[in-house]
């Protein structure tokens, strides 16, 4: 932001994904120094601000001090308009000397709004520079956290906990720097008085990161930042109070049977979230709610509380052991792309949570861990000094360097590896798995059961093997189509004409960003940060390209979204022919006629005769064809296969919109 000025008009370019602070009272400390090395003192007073959610208009005044008075001020009126403009203009002045009249200020604010410098000059006056500092600790609104919504929410659900639960203090020192750009709420804000015994602060900040209630055995913390450069407020439930060692799987088992209890406890804070969060004059834009473990009951029962009456309320629990009514398996259904569950396969919380009766409500992701890991490590929330990636820190760190955070609201089950060589095998019968590669060179393994089994690749950084085996699988890039140069390897011969068996995929980007070159095996489709493509050309891609040339026309092969439906509906089961029937009724053909005029002016590039077309009309009439048969004929015929460049495809893969297409799993 610059802050410059023009005719005594003094203009700050606000950084807009930033809160501006509340200036209204604020009195600061003014030093200036001219060119000749005089030195003054003054204040800057911001005497009144109205805030609204498109601008803030300011009055107050710029003063210089001598023996202690004001011999001359500068008052001025600012706004903030709604384009994020904020405009000082002098409106009066009192002057020591003659000539300061044509003094113009400009400054701009420093350290997110806790100090500003600057310069004056003018006509008659010696030029100088000065700075200010505000006197009285200023409201400086959330600054923005660099997590994304699954890091952070892991880093409250850490944070929820308080100090004595961690071991080791540098622990807990570790957790307060992951949350050191939340602002704390006061318990006023809430509506509950200043000295309320249930409230503290914790963090490393001086004053706080975050708002912590306490009543019996239950405890919460909330705080606002600006994450995804939305305003939010997260809220965040303590797990179970006790270290993982023997003795607190006993203290898991009893408190799995008193997860409503727990919640209850918590009544009082959880209304007065609602109420602030509804009340337009704090502009909360959305709401994290999050807990580990037995914080992750109270998160879902808070969501099933009052999710459905905002959709500013979104939810991540970590080893949640669920909630709902004890032996009932009844819980209320939550939005899947609002709220999620993330737990290891080894973690026994879900699983207690399961025998006693309760349930998880919205998405799941279960990450399937390769280590050997323990039960305690399965369970861990953060785990700051040993690197086990068995701990949730890890894997949502891991995961998330992957993948788009904001596409994990909805069921998965994901195998992580490790920034090490990895080798990754899916896990048999978990049809749409995803396996993670890190920074090294890995070997990734599909699986295949009754042939329907699918899965996502993403090797990451590296030279990685990548073997679906089976199925229609899938390998992500994090790159543009442009960055990429593919190749086909070890042709093979089907049904006459020769496909790549497997192909090469190198990344033309430098180190340290290169995704290296990696080796495909029987995989179908490929994803990039901008488009697609489709490499089974022997199977679904090529009765898709084919289909779409005879019934569509050669040219609308070109067209990702004819392509991405076709994949849709041969991937999810649809026959050959049946897919040829649908487009071709989808063309307009309905009679005998329309559908071999159609196909016939399609592959031969002129409408029939008649005598060309009646042996066909006869065979749809008779039933020696159907529509969908005789549209496969026309779609294999050697003249379509030339018309589409069936050969180009095979080398170079085609072009489908993800946007039209859903993946199986």
């Amino acid at each position: 932001m610059a802050l410059y000025t023009q005719n005594n008009t003094y203009t700050l370019l606000a950084n807009t994904t930033n809160t501006f602070p509340d200036l209204q009272g604020s009195i600061w400390n003014l030093d200036a120094t001219d060119s000749r090395g005089n030195v003054f003192d003054g204040e800057l007073v911001f005497e009144t601000q109205i805030l609204s959610t498109s601008k803030a208009n300011l009055e107050g005044y710029f003063g210089w001090i001598a023996n202690g008075v004001l011999p001359f001020q500068i008052d001025f009126d600012a706004e903030l308009g709604i384009d994020g403009v904020l405009t000082f203009t002098s409106t009066a002045l009192s002057q020591p000397t003659a000539g300061i009249i044509a003094a113009q200020y400009e400054g701009k604010f420093l350290q997110n709004y806790q100090a500003l410098t600057g310069t004056w000059f003018g006509t008659g006056i010696i030029p100088g520079t000065w700075s200010a500092i505000p006197i009285e600790e200023l409201d400086l609104g959330p600054e923005t956290t660099s997590d994304n919504i699954m890091v952070a929410a892991l880093n409250l659900s850490a944070r929820a906990y308080s100090d004595a639960h961690y071991d080791d203090q540098s622990v807990s020192h570790a957790i307060n720097e992951h949350i050191k750009n939340w602002k704390p709420l006061e318990a006023t804000d809430l509506g509950f008085s200043a000295i309320d015994s249930r409230f503290s602060k914790v963090g490393g900040a001086v004053g706080g990161d975050l708002l912590r209630y306490d009543f019996k055995n239950a405890s919460a913390t909330v705080g606002l930042t600006i994450l995804d450069g939305k305003r939010t407020l997260g809220v965040s439930f303590e797990g179970t109070n006790s270290a993982l060692t023997l003795d607190g799987i006993t203290d898991l088992l009893q408190d799995a049977k008193y997860i409503d209890a727990y919640y209850n406890s918590l009544f009082d804070f959880n209304q007065a979230i609602y109420k602030y969060v509804m009340q337009s004059a704090n502009n909360i834009e959305q709401v994290l709610v999050t807990g580990h473990s037995l914080g992750g009951s109270a998160a879902q029962n808070f969501m099933v509380d009052y999710s459905s009456l905002s959709s500013k309320f979104i939810g991540v629990t970590f080893g949640s052991p669920g909630s709902g009514s004890p032996g009932s398996n009844i819980v209320m259904p939550l939005p899947r792309d609002r709220f999620v569950n993330i737990q290891h396969d080894g973690d026994p919380v879900p699983f207690l949570g399961k025998a006693n009766g309760y349930e998880l409500s919205g998405s799941v992701i279960n990450v399937d861990m390769e280590d050997d890991g323990s039960l305690f490590q399965e369970h861990s929330i953060f785990s700051p000094l040993d690197n086990s990636k068995a701990s949730y820190r890890e894997t949502i760190e891991f995961i998330t360097a992957q993948l788009d955070p904001k596409t994990l609201f909805q069921d998965m089950s994901i195998v992580p590896g490790t920034d090490g060589d990895d080798k990754l095998n899916a896990r048999a019968g978990k049809n749409g798995e995803i396996l993670l590669g890190g920074r090294g060179n890995d070997s990734l393994k599909g699986g295949l059961i009754d042939g329907l089994d699918t899965q996502v690749f993403k090797g990451g950084l590296g030279n990685d093997t990548i073997d679906g085996d089976g199925g229609v699988d899938y390998a992500m890039y994090g790159g543009a189509r442009s960055n990429f140069v593919l190749q086909k390897d070890n042709m093979v011969l089907l049904n006459d004409f020769l496909f790549p068996d497997k192909w090469a995929i190198s990344d033309q980007r430098l180190a340290p960003g290169s995704e290296g070159i990696d080796t495909l095996e029987s995989i179908e489709r490929l994803y990039f940060t901008d488009s697609a493509l489709a490499l089974d050309l022997h199977d679904s891609a090529g009765k898709t390209a084919k289909l779409i040339g005879a019934v569509f026309g050669a040219e609308s092969v070109s067209k990702p979204e004819y392509v991405a439906v076709g994949l849709y509906y041969l991937d999810n089961g649809t026959s050959y022919e049946d897919l040829a029937t649908g487009a071709i009724q989808l063309a307009g053909a309905n009679t005998p006629e329309q559908v071999v005029n159609l196909l016939w002016t399609n592959v031969v590039g002129s409408p029939p005769t008649t005598n060309q077309m009646q042996p066909f009309v006869n065979d749809l009439v008779s039933g020696n064809h159907t529509t969908g048969s005789l549209g496969v004929l026309a779609a294999d015929h050697g003249i379509n296969l030339t018309n589409i460049n069936l050969t180009g495809l095979v080398a170079n893969g085609i072009v489908f919109d993800p946007s039209y297409y859903q993946s199986i799993g």
